[in-house]
């Protein structure tokens, strides 16, 4: 991946809870982010139907901070993946992400 303004944040002052490292695109993907965290869990659990039998299980992984992390960079290669296919290797600003997303 070309190195854009997609994978740099611009500015500390964006979100109170945001990392430096965290990619530009974060605070206005985080409702896709979070999505894909539930499709990947729900994959990772093995359910087609969403019950209150898998509460358990769901509930440990979800505690577990080495699988969130997991799912949140799988998360996060899902939106950067889709961003690039669409705006290719050209820089992106802050308000053609905000257009996009």
């Amino acid at each position: 991946m070309a190195q854009g303004q997609l994978g740099v944040r611009a500015a500390p002052w964006t979100t109170p809870a945001a990392h430096e490292d965290d990619p530009l695109f974060v605070r206005h993907a985080s409702c896709f982010i979070a999505m894909q965290m539930v499709r990947r869990l729900l994959r990772e659990l093995g359910v087609a139907k969403k019950t209150h039998d898998e509460f358990a299980r769901a509930r440990e992984l979800v505690t577990d901070a080495d699988a969130i992390a997991a799912l949140y960079a799988e998360a996060l290669d899902d939106v950067r993946d889709a961003l690039n296919r669409f705006y290719g290797a050209q820089d992106v600003s802050r308000q053609q992400l905000a257009a996009t997303i």
